[in-house]
């Protein structure tokens, strides 16, 4: 009988030949896997932190963007405004304005002789109204608004405003050339007020920018070119 390996024999060789599992190698497989976890927990907060810096990027071009956007509507609007503002003045640009018409019969009767004096060839083709409601407790007359129709016509009432001086019909009559829209009524009520000494004086201003007539009674009592709020 022919000499042979024993099969338990082999076995035993082959476990001998197994990596023996100390303490040692656990702790170092446990210390390489927490080496790995927090690797992977690193740059997952890397990535966390650019994902949050993005969206603090994009929230930052939002409001840059809604800024622009309330910018824009606010020049918008203020275009429109200042459209309306516009055709509003080109509307009145020919209007008179007169001061002191007393709200009765006899003020109608004053107005008319006014008109016959300061623009004779057209006194009976030129529209008026009162400036404004009339209110309960008002106690002084609200001023009247004369439609020239023309620049002609109203820089010829202009001239004529000197034939006024001295009527004791027109004592407290003022006609004044500016029939302002509320914005300039706002604008002129912050200008620093100005007697009619001082204008005078002021021999270098436009043709266009001086006073027109009014009593030297009422002078110092308003700024001529006012009006009443519409």
């Amino acid at each position: 009988m022919g000499l042979g390996h024993s099969p338990r024999k082999n076995d035993a060789n082959k476990s001998n030949t197994r990596p023996l599992i100390t303490l040692e190698t656990i702790l170092d497989a446990i210390e390489s896997m927490d080496q790995r976890l927090n690797q992977r927990l690193i740059n997952v907060e890397e990535k966390t932190s650019l994902i949050y810096e993005r969206v603090n990027e994009l929230e930052r071009r939002e409001e840059k963007l809604q800024e622009e956007m309330d910018a824009l509507k606010s020049s918008v609007q203020n275009c429109e405004l200042n459209a309306k503002e516009l055709s509003d003045r080109a509307q009145r640009k020919n209007n008179l304005i007169v001061k002191n018409v007393p709200e009765s019969e006899e003020g109608e009767e004053i107005l008319k002789e006014l008109l016959q004096i300061i623009i004779p060839e057209a006194a009976n083709n030129i529209v008026s109204d009162r400036v404004g409601p009339l209110k309960p407790s008002q106690n002084f007359p609200r001023n009247v608004r004369l439609f020239m129709m023309n620049p002609k016509y109203k820089s010829t009432a202009l001239e004529n405003c000197k034939l006024l001086k001295g009527n004791p019909r027109f004592q407290s009559i003022s006609v004044c050339k500016k029939d302002m829209t509320k914005l300039e009524q706002q604008q002129h009520k912050l200008e620093p007020k100005i007697t009619r000494s001082t204008a005078r004086r002021n021999a270098k201003r436009p043709v266009d920018e001086q006073m027109e007539y009014e009593h030297p009674e009422v002078a110092s009592k308003k700024p001529c070119n006012s009006t009443e709020t519409d």
